[in-house]
């Protein structure tokens, strides 16, 4: 009964015995029963026929008559499939087996490393050919020798067996399995660096341990001989007092330059790296250099003066020896250069020195005087004597006591004394008479001239008049005293906006300590609530006028917001340039607190909460002033409850308030954050829909409204169930004034009323025709679903580097009667979010995981992934009826069965879509990020979705050739991918180039029309086998 798959003893009669067998053993079983009806008794095995193999092994014996005839056979069957498998995995296993010595084997013996097998007792136990090289041991020999009496210096064996004791008991250290250096001993006594690797394998007896050597004696030979070389070549580098600069000549750009060279131009090392030789140039430009350069190939080099421009603007006079080199097949062109201004400048500065020092000092609007060591006066400026009001020929030879007799100048002539006698400089305030009854207040310098020996031969004085610096201190102190007492908060910054000083009340306001905000932005009291475009519009003021004043919202210390009136102005230096910002402000909440509760009286309603009648208008207003500017549409959805007058009327006014109050909520929750709801009045909403850009967006948040007030309703514990009638107008479409618009959707929806209410009526008579072309649409798509329309195309994954099929992708498509086949865009987006996005997700499903089954059956276990929406991913139940669906196709591999979800859908509802995943992984459903790239994916989002593949959008795929941004972004996406243990799979693979590009940056597996289109199922295993 088991071999013919019967549940019934009556029902075997008649069935011929060869139907039970397999086709592949049915003709040798046939020869076999002939046999014995010929009489010869028979004894077989064989595979029983149907989906699922079993094995069988029978004897036939003939029942012979009297006279030998055969009159029967009897036969005695018995089911060996358990013991039958049981021997194939056997036999499987022993062969995995072999294959795994032999490769060992392979490894072992043609290893570039020395492989050393010891036991736990530290005797070697094998020795590769490679050990033999290296060590000048025989297999014969080194075999039973203690691998430290063989390899290890004797300096180091009592170390080594220490340290191996507990190693080699129990199989744990610290250095397992890891590369580290060692020295080891050469049969002939010779020590040589070896790389050492110790790996433990535990065994019945203890463990056994795999030692690989490499001999590293040749690359440490060479690192030395390498470090010495750049060792010897950076120290002339660096140390040389010349200039060396090393410059492409193609691109004129330095590629290196010594600290000398950098030292006196100026420039830091990264600096230097990014000028070219024309940004150094003083006189010569590009043309000039490039032909210099050209000259330089046809000879052995140049010797030749130039001038050099530093980072400040000064300007050297340089020696430079050039020539070209040609550096492992690259040509550089080198530079050895010495400062040679000084040299060249040494007559001149000798020459102007007293000419340059007359100028200045002729032309300086300080007072200049130079005096001998007993305070004669040798040189006074034009500004000294306008300021003493007497030439200077007549304070030549006199002393500053002579000159303004009184006692006035005695300690002022003391201090020039003891200059010129101690040579030490020193500063001096001095009061100078300078008319009728005024003096100034004059700061001077005094400074001694020294002569080349270092004695003090003369002395020079500089002064200036600071009589209003003086009074502006004065000044300063009293506006500090204001500054410290204001009851407003004062804040000041410099150019940059970093906080210079703050006063108290500043402290008291915002809870800040002073120092806490010293050098901090203004903006660490942003409350968030101001947009970009108000600070961009407060900082163009402050631009402009030099002022700004106005209401901000801000957050204290505590977290907490407050409003605060704040004035802005700006302080700027005589040229206009800005030097500090001056904040004054004082906390205004308790009046912008009272302000908002009459505001909240005035523009809600007071029942539901949401805006009234008045606060609609506003907002309407604005609505269409912003659908002017942007070019879309804005919707008046007016509402109008059928049945609420029964509900009020039976069970209260108490209980209609309920039921008003739920419908507000239910409106909020259905229309989008932009959107606004309103009550009007009674049992009438109007529902205020912003920056639609299609038809369709308006009509699926008016079907949903209907949906959602159409659901039942609990009062006082009973349920009614109220509908709603509709009416909409639209901006600009009906290109009228807030009030009319109110009217044209009033209107509407009483005639929404009068055609059998739970309805919705648009008045604008075009939006009404397409209104009903959509839903004689998703008819014909609900009639195409019911009457096998639809069908999947599987697309080929493949590996980029085997060129093997690894995965399909299953794609819908539409057979439409009159259209053709159709591709999912040009009906997928009419169903968004609505009963039948989740009907045909569930179809898509359903018919791969049948192909899949089906496959699994011809022998082709085949990754299939299918596209599901946000809506359906999201919708309840939708991990357990997926459960319910793979539980029909059991003999389907766990993990063959891939979903993909977009990108921006897992970022906006990550917390929804984590936990379907995490629950959809449990019984083997896999995951992939759609179009990734496209949703702006942080790190932390990446690494917390537990998703298997990344696929790269193909957008960036066709780009990257062309676009450098775009091959960036894949190679980033690949990198992710691998640092986060990601599969990556590259879309839109349309050209070999991106076969090959993406090949070279390590993605793994790839589709697009490069590999293969779209394809019907049965012709899938066609293009495998091509």
């Amino acid at each position: 009964l088991d071999m013919l798959r019967l549940d019934e003893e009556k029902k075997i009669c008649g069935i011929p015995y060869l139907s039970s067998v397999s086709e592949q053993d049915n003709g040798r079983i046939k020869a076999l029963l002939q046999a014995a009806i010929n009489g010869t008794a028979s004894h077989f095995e064989f595979v029983s026929a149907g989906d699922v193999r079993l094995y069988f092994k029978s004897c036939f014996i003939p029942i012979k008559d009297a006279d030998g005839k055969v009159l029967k056979l009897m036969g005695l069957t018995e089911n060996i499939t358990e013991r039958k498998l049981a021997e194939l995995d056997r036999l499987e296993s022993e062969g995995k087996l072999r294959e795994q010595k032999e490769l060992l084997a392979s490894v072992f013996e043609n290893s570039l490393d020395a492989v050393v097998l010891i036991n736990s007792g530290g005797m070697i136990t094998d020795w590769s050919r490679q050990a033999e090289k290296i060590f000048g041991w025989t297999r014969k020999d080194a075999v039973g020798r203690l691998l430290h009496e063989t390899i290890v210096p004797f300096r180091h064996r009592e170390d080594h067996v220490r340290g191996m004791e507990h190693f080699l008991a129990t199989g744990e250290g610290p250095r397992l399995n890891i590369r580290v250096e060692v020295p080891v001993l050469h049969r002939d006594g010779r020590e040589f660096p070896a790389e050492l690797s110790i790996s433990p394998l535990k065994t019945a007896d203890g463990y056994v341990f795999s030692s690989f050597i490499r001999d590293i004696s040749e690359r440490k030979r060479m690192e030395q001989q390498l470090a010495e070389r750049e060792e010897l070549f950076r120290a002339i580098f660096t140390q040389a007092p010349s200039g060396i600069e090393l410059i492409d000549p193609e691109t004129l750009c330095f590629i290196e330059a010594n600290p000398a060279a950098c030292r006196m131009l100026g420039y830091t090392h990264g600096e230097y790296l990014r000028l070219r030789l024309t940004d150094i140039q003083a006189e010569m430009n590009e043309e000039r250099l490039t032909a210099a350069v050209r000259e330089l190939e046809a000879s052995d080099g140049a010797t030749f003066e130039n001038r050099h421009r530093c980072k400040n603007g000064d300007i050297l006079d340089v020696e430079i020896n050039a020539r070209l080199l040609n550096l492992h097949g690259k040509r550089l062109l080198v530079g050895v250069w010495q400062d040679i201004t000084e040299r060249k400048r040494a007559l001149e500065d000798l020459a102007t020195r007293e000419r340059e020092f007359r100028t200045l000092a002729e032309n300086s609007p300080d007072n200049i005087a130079r005096y001998d060591c007993q305070a004669r006066f040798l040189y006074a400026n034009p500004t000294l004597e306008r300021t003493l009001g007497q030439a200077s020929a007549d304070l030549i030879g006199k002393t500053p006591m002579e000159i303004v007799p009184g006692g006035l100048f005695d300690d002022y002539q003391k201090a020039v004394l003891q200059v010129g006698v101690t040579g030490e400089s020193t500063d001096y305030e001095q009061i100078v008479p300078v008319g009728e009854g005024q003096v100034q207040v004059h700061a001077i310098r005094l400074v001694a001239e020294m002569s080349a020996d270092g004695r003090p031969v003369g002395v020079l004085g500089v002064g200036r008049d600071i009589s209003e610096i003086k009074q502006a201190g004065e000044s300063l102190r009293i506006t500090a005293s204001v500054f410290d007492n204001s009851q407003e908060a004062i804040l000041i910054t410099d150019a940059d906006n970093r906080i210079m000083d703050v006063n108290p009340a500043f402290c008291r306001i915002t809870g800040y300590r002073r120092e806490e905000v010293l050098g901090k932005n203004p903006r660490l009291l942003s409350s968030g609530r101001q947009d970009m475009m108000f600070y961009d519009e407060m900082w163009q003021a402050l631009k402009q006028k030099k002022a700004w004043r106005g209401e901000v919202w801000n957050r204290r210390k505590s977290g907490e917001i407050y409003a605060e009136l704040l004035s802005i102005s700006v302080i700027c230096s005589d040229d206009g340039k800005v030097q500090r910002y001056v904040g004054v402000f004082s906390d205004i909440s308790h009046f912008k607190a009272h302000e908002a509760e009459l505001s909240r009286v005035a523009h809600y309603d007071a029942l539901t909460g949401i805006p009234n009648r008045v606060l609609l208008a506003d907002r309407m207003r604005h609505a269409i002033a912003q659908t002017s500017r942007e070019q879309n549409r804005v919707a008046i959805c007016y509402l109008d409850l059928d049945g609420f007058k029964a509900v009020n009327d039976t069970m209260g006014h108490e209980a209609g308030d309920q039921v008003l109050i739920e419908v507000a909520k239910r409106i909020g929750n259905t229309i989008r954050g932009g959107d606004t709801v309103a009550r009007l009045g009674g049992d009438e909403f109007v529902a205020l829909l912003l920056g639609l850009e299609q038809d369709d967006e308006c009509m699926a948040i008016i079907e949903r409204l209907l949906a959602a007030i159409a659901q039942p309703f609990t009062v006082k514990g009973q349920a009614h169930v109220l509908s709603a009638s509709i009416g909409v107008s639209i901006y600009p479409l009906d290109d009228e004034n807030p009030d009319t618009l109110l009217r044209h959707a009033d209107q509407a929806m009483y005639v929404a009323k009068q055609s059998g209410k739970n309805r919705f009526c648009i008045y604008d008579p075009t939006l009404e025709q397409r209104a009903r072309n959509r839903r004689e649409f998703l008819e014909n798509i609900r009639y195409g679903l019911e009457h096998g329309q639809f069908v999947l195309y599987y697309q080929p994954k493949i590996n980029l580097r085997t060129k093997q099929l690894v995965g399909a992708e299953a794609l819908i498509r539409w057979r439409h009667p009159e259209r053709g086949l159709l591709l999912p865009a040009e009906f997928l987006r009419a169903i968004e979010n609505t009963e039948l996005d989740i009907a045909i997700g569930d179809w898509v499903v359903a018919a791969a995981l049948a192909q899949m089954n089906c496959w699994h059956d011809g022998g082709l276990d085949l990754e299939t992934s299918v596209n599901i929406s946000a809506y359906h991913l999201e919708s309840p139940g939708f991990a357990e009826k997926l459960k319910q669906q793979l539980a029909h196709y059991p003999g389907i591999t766990p993990g063959n069965f891939q979903i993909e979800v977009l990108e921006t859908v897992a970022l906006n509802d990550i917390g929804i879509v984590r936990e379907v995943i995490e629950t959809c992984r449990e019984f083997g459903v896999g995951f992939a990020l759609d179009d990734f790239g496209t949703g702006y994916c942080s790190l932390s989002y990446l690494g917390s979705l537990p998703v298997d593949v990344l696929k790269i959008d193909q957008s960036f795929v066709q780009d990257m050739l062309e676009d450098k941004g775009d091959k960036a972004i894949v190679q980033g996406i690949i990198a992710l991918a691998h640092a986060f243990g990601r599969q990556t799979v590259a879309e839109g693979v349309e050209l070999k180039e991106h076969y090959r590009a993406l090949l070279d940056m390590g993605c793994e597996v790839g589709q697009g029309y490069c590999i293969a289109r779209p394809m019907p199922a049965d012709e899938l295993l066609n293009w495998q086998a091509a």
